[in-house]
């Protein structure tokens, strides 16, 4: 209700008249690059997602890692946080649900992760937030923190001996980590590359520099505030309040902010619901 809130003041706030004619005089030549870069963003999700199923299971195809992530997609879309994509766990028939469903916790830590890290590096960066000089030695302690878990984890085998045992894989190595970690950072970079340029398909003059600090700031705070389904309206909100300080009109960040969620939620939702009714449909009652 929060989230739904704020989206509906932002509208009123904006006013719709104004918001559809800046998108009538967006640049299609970034609007379409934002959507190409859906098909290396979902191929990334791919790839890590198999990646980790065959740590488990080698015999796992990359049609049943499709598969299960496309279900996955309409399951994130109806709940905050997209946590309803937990549920591809259940469309792996290779690997019993328990461990699919520690694997894709897996995916989700690693990406969270390299978010909050990359995402604080971004906020500490940007001018303009109005931060509290104690809230920003707050932040600078929680970046430290994330850096050295990190590095922890890429330098000790302690955290791949948990991850090795929660997801009941003996397999599970130290490298095993630092390739999802890996793969998060080109997913993360791919979507605050969307975001970046749907922000200039409004506003070209935006330097890229403060436009990726903002775009990273959001995602930052759409992740600690996961209350919204499909993060909607949260996502919006930051754009407006981080863009703006930033010299980006509120009506610009609040339109790029809506159809980078088009785009990467939407789209894929759409894509996937299908397949999700047919598997449902196909299960024996």
């Amino acid at each position: 209700m929060l989230a739904a809130a704020i989206l509906v003041a932002l509208v009123q706030s904006i006013s719709l008249s104004t918001l559809f004619e800046v998108t009538a005089l967006a640049d299609s030549n970034y609007l379409l690059a934002a959507l190409f870069l859906l098909i290396f963003n979902i191929f990334i999700q791919m790839l890590k997602w198999w990646y980790l199923l065959r740590i488990a299971n080698a015999k796992v195809t990359l049609i049943t890692a499709w598969r299960s992530l496309l279900i996955g997609f309409p399951l994130g879309f109806v709940t905050p946080g997209r946590l309803g994509e937990i549920g591809r766990a259940f469309y792996v028939k290779e690997l019993s649900q328990t461990r699919t469903f520690s694997l894709v916790v897996i995916d989700k830590i690693t990406t969270v992760l390299v978010v909050l890290t990359l995402g604080l590096v971004g906020l500490l960066g940007l001018p303009n937030t109005g931060l509290s000089p104690k809230l920003q030695s707050g932040l600078i302690i929680c970046l430290c923190l994330f850096l050295c878990f990190l590095t922890f984890s890429l330098v000790s085998p302690r955290i791949s001996q948990v991850c090795r045992r929660f997801t009941k894989s003996p397999q599970f190595k130290q490298k095993h980590l630092a390739i999802a970690l890996v793969l998060s950072g080109f997913f993360y970079i791919t979507f605050v590359i969307q975001f970046v340029l749907l922000v200039r398909a409004f506003d070209a003059t935006v330097g890229f520099m403060t436009s990726t600090q903002a775009a990273a700031s959001v995602f930052l705070l759409k992740t600690v505030l996961p209350v919204a389904f499909g993060d909607l309206g949260i996502r919006e909100g930051a754009a407006v309040f981080f863009f703006e300080r930033n010299g980006v009109s509120a009506a610009h960040a609040f339109q790029a902010s809506f159809l980078l969620f088009l785009i990467n939620v939407g789209i894929p939702a759409l894509l996937g619901l299908p397949m999700l009714l047919k598997t449902r449909a196909e299960q024996p009652r």
